[in-house]
């Protein structure tokens, strides 16, 4: 029984060192691109969400490594307070982002 648990957290070990490799050769092959602008190339997404979305969207974009540059009402209407004063409520959002890829 303690073979297997050290055997189970040598193979843990192992397997979160391999991953950390691995991140840190994509952050370098990143870091390579933003500092030589003549490699640096944008591709760009635009996603129109649900007002109450937003974050959620926000936060996919971000772990996907995009860059989110803009973000605007796509969708609106005045509605009528309780206190009668009109306001507008944002229905639905666009949300512009942009990364950078190797050429």
């Amino acid at each position: 029984m303690k073979t297997q648990l050290q055997n189970g957290l040598l193979c843990a070990a192992i397997g979160i060192g391999a991953s950390c490799f691995v991140l840190s050769a994509s952050s370098a092959r990143h870091a390579a691109a933003q500092t030589d602008p003549a490699r640096i190339t944008w591709e760009y997404t635009t996603a129109n969400i649900d007002t109450g979305s937003l974050q959620t969207k926000l936060t996919e974009l971000g772990n996907a490594g995009w860059d989110v540059f803009a973000v605007s009402a796509a969708d609106s209407k005045v509605e009528t307070g309780a206190d009668g004063t009109p306001h507008v409520a944002v229905l639905r959002m666009d949300v512009t982002a942009k990364r950078s890829k190797l050429k």
